[in-house]
């Protein structure tokens, strides 16, 4: 099999598996900033590893910082457009 269509496929089985988990997911991130950076943060290995291993350690080291922010339950952010919320009366 072509490798960026298997890597595209397990990318889209880790997004499923998101998405099934939402009802249950917490709302908030388990883990800080500079939690996250010290795990994300670290420098490059020396030589390649497997595209597949990136991206479960990707998936991995930022879990705990993932919110669900798809369902009802998160009320963290009121995202509108770009839009005045209030328009101006035009004088003239």
């Amino acid at each position: 099999m072509d490798p960026v269509k298997s890597l595209l496929g397990l990318t889209a089985d880790y997004a499923a598996q998101f998405l099934d988990s939402l009802d249950e997911r917490p709302v908030r991130a388990s883990a800080s900033v500079e939690e996250l950076v010290e795990t994300l943060g670290c420098p490059l290995p020396e030589e390649g590893i497997e595209d597949a291993q990136v991206l479960a350690e990707l998936i991995a080291g930022a879990e705990p910082g993932v919110v669900g922010t798809q369902t009802g339950r998160y009320f963290g952010f009121v995202i509108g457009s770009a839009l005045p919320a209030v328009r101006r009366r035009q004088t003239g």
